[in-house]
């Protein structure tokens, strides 16, 4: 089990982990139930659509425990292996740069080659004398 930060694979501990796997739990059993009273009301088969809400809080539950990596903390840029509650923010870097542009291309692998993430954030600006 991975017990540290990996950017852009894993933000969760153990802590965290056990209860993404409680929420599945619970959606789970609200599916089942939330079906059963339906089927047993002969509810209609629009009604039966509510079945979506608790499955989708089961899948998110499941998934974010498996994959080690909650959703919510990826955009917030937060991780927690410590306590439930105990959030760390991530640390970030702000590059701006000026470099001619023949070597736009170089400058974009050294990005890549660089950056944690599977898929670096980046812009390019290409900067224009309206003069000439």
């Amino acid at each position: 089990m991975v017990d540290q930060y990996l950017p852009g694979a894993c933000n969760i501990g153990p802590a965290e982990i056990a209860r993404r796997r409680r929420a599945g739990h619970v959606g789970l059993i609200l599916t089942v139930v939330l079906a059963a009273v339906l089927l047993a009301l002969d509810a209609a088969p629009a009604w039966r659509l509510t079945l979506a809400l608790p499955a989708a809080l089961a899948a998110a539950g499941y998934l974010q425990a498996w994959l080690r990596f909650c959703a919510n903390f990826g955009f917030r840029g937060v991780y927690n292996f410590d306590a439930l509650g105990r959030e760390e923010r991530v640390a970030e870097l702000r590059l701006e740069t000026v470099y001619p542009v023949e070597r736009e291309a170089e400058v974009v692998r050294a990005l890549r080659a660089a950056h944690p993430y599977e898929e670096p954030a980046f812009d390019l600006y290409a900067l224009v004398d309206p003069s000439a």
